[in-house]
Formats: C-alpha cells, sequence, structure tokens
C-alpha cells in the first residue's frame, strides 16, 4: 500500500498508507494532490504519494476562503479516510466555518 503524506504549507499533518482503490475490477492508479489558491497563486497544502504524477485543485487559501478543506472531488473516499492526527488538526476549523467546506 502507497504511503500518503499531508502537507498544511511546509508542514506535515499526518501520513499514513492508503489502500488501492479498484474501479470495474481495474487498480486505480494513486495521485499525489497540491490544493492551488487562484487568488494569490500559492500551494497552501498538498497530499503526498511518493512515485505519482501531480494534479492541482483549486482551492482557497485561509486567507480568501476555507484554507482547510483538503477533500480530492471525485474521491469516494472524503475525509473518513485521513488518518485521526488529520482529522484532529481540520475539525475546528471545519466546525468553524461549515457552510465555507462544500
Amino acid at each position: 500500500m502507497p504511503e500518503r503524506s499531508i502537507f498544511i504549507g511546509p508542514r506535515l499533518i499526518g501520513s499514513d498508507t492508503v489502500p488501492f482503490l479498484y474501479r470495474h475490477g481495474q487498480r486505480i492508479s494513486p495521485k499525489s494532490h497540491a490544493f492551488f489558491c487562484p487568488v494569490c497563486g500559492e500551494i497552501w497544502a498538498r497530499i503526498f504519494i511518493p512515485d505519482t504524477k501531480w494534479y492541482v485543485i483549486h482551492r482557497e487559501c485561509s486567507a480568501h476562503g476555507n484554507g482547510w478543506d483538503l477533500r480530492v472531488p471525485g474521491s469516494p473516499e472524503l475525509y473518513e479516510s485521513f488518518p485521526a492526527d488529520v482529522l484532529l488538526i481540520l475539525l475546528p476549523h471545519l466546525i468553524e466555518e461549515p457552510d465555507r467546506v462544500y
């Protein structure tokens, strides 16, 4: 299983291993994601899996929107797959501004 590291800015907020996903009997290649703020142009968060391609998600940073929403569009697992240490960091921010989270 691939290892996943989750960063907000330069800070590693958690890491874990993720199971391979299958769709129609085919294994889906994991991807790394960079969260790009379309207002200021900053990459404010990353979900990194070694030896994978990077995909950019346009999502406003905390200075211009909810910079705590790390869900990946089209991903079946959403937040329930994140490690507990990541959820403990994200949860207060998501509760504080639930209307800003998609």
